[in-house]
């Protein structure tokens, strides 16, 4: 809910569409503004249909209004800023005790290039170092199973609701199964000399 103080509406963020930017419990400070004053690259307060108040950054000026979208998705969204709905825009942010200003404008939007070049650099090194881990478990479970054989041990706890058995190595647990539950999980790379338990 936006609260005014001082002739300026002020917020509290929630939420992760700008966490790359805001962090949830962050005190964004709103200034009023009008179309005209708003840039590509602003972060602005607007009035959604969908949600009581969302918090993104301007990406575009459309005839319609201002395409925005939020630093952390991967879409923009579908309904234009206009007059109607804009709160304002924000221009600092306070963390901590401590005021912070937050960046608009062409470095705003320098900002959010950059963080989703990172963010799309960091998927395709996470799928890629998938890959081989994937080929492993399934090309050459046999033989990692004779080069590498970790002594596990079990452990049966028997609760009022259920019985939960663990897998440990060195006294940590490496993997966990609820036979009432039929599921079983496992710590990477253990899961390539513990057998599923659903699966024998």
């Amino acid at each position: 809910m936006v609260e005014i103080q001082g002739g300026r509406s002020n917020v509290y963020y929630h939420g992760d569409s700008m966490v790359c930017t805001f962090e949830p419990g962050d005190y964004l400070l709103i200034r009023p503004a009008c179309l005209k004053d708003i840039q590509p690259g602003d972060v602005v307060v607007f009035n959604s249909r969908y949600d009581e108040q969302v918090v993104h950054r301007v990406m575009a000026h459309r005839e319609e209004g201002f395409i925005t979208c939020g630093d952390n998705n991967t879409h923009f969204d579908l309904e234009p800023v206009t007059q109607g709905n804009l709160i304002g825009v924000v221009t600092d942010f306070v963390r901590n005790g401590k005021k912070r200003p937050v960046i608009g404008g062409s470095l705003g939007l320098l900002r959010f290039r950059t963080l989703r070049l990172a963010c799309d650099i960091w998927k395709s090194i996470k799928s890629f170092g998938c890959y081989p881990y994937r080929l492993a478990r399934r090309d050459m479970k046999r033989l990692i199973e004779r080069i590498w054989q970790p002594h596990i041990e079990q452990m049966t706890i028997i609760l009022e609701q259920e019985t939960v058995v663990k897998f440990l190595h060195r006294g940590r647990t490496v993997a966990r199964w609820w036979p009432s539950r039929h599921y079983f999980e496992c710590r990477k790379p253990y899961d390539l000399v513990i057998p599923d338990p659903e699966k024998k």
